[in-house]
């Protein structure tokens, strides 16, 4: 069901004039080619390795996000009569700050995680040999 509703979102986009096709197609075929070869990665790669690498990439990520929402600091006007731009500062400054606490949850959340279940093996709740004939098959699926 995701994967019909985002067609269509891009095929309105592309329509409209909102998708540049010539930046576009490129990142089509990485995301493409990176997700086969993801799968086949998959299946060989140490689930210890692949859980530790992501962990990583986790925190680098909620380090970037909380740096990027302190970096620009938080100026609000002084005076009541707000004009667009103030509204517009505001309103950045309280997504900036959403930003912030959803970094923060992240972070939090990923230490949470590591510490509790960094240790234990990953549980994928199906075998092996079914994934390699779902893979083998070309399917795809969105999760639930």
């Amino acid at each position: 069901m995701i994967g019909v509703t985002a067609a269509a979102s891009a095929g309105i986009y592309l329509t409209r004039g909102y998708i540049d096709p010539g930046l576009s197609m490129p990142v089509v075929l990485g995301v493409l080619v990176g997700s086969l070869l993801g799968t086949r990665v998959l299946f060989k790669a140490d689930t210890k390795w692949l859980r530790r690498v992501f962990s990583i990439v986790i925190v680098i990520l909620g380090i970037e996000m909380l740096y990027k929402g302190l970096s620009d600091g938080f100026d609000m006007a002084s005076d009541r009569a707000w004009t667009d731009r103030q509204m517009d500062v505001i309103i950045g400054n309280l997504l900036r700050f959403g930003v912030v606490l959803s970094a923060l949850i992240v972070l939090f959340g990923a230490v949470i995680y590591l510490l509790r279940h960094g240790h234990s093996p990953l549980s994928t709740g199906c075998s092996v040999a079914s994934l390699q004939t779902f893979a083998a098959s070309g399917a795809s699926f969105a999760m639930r």
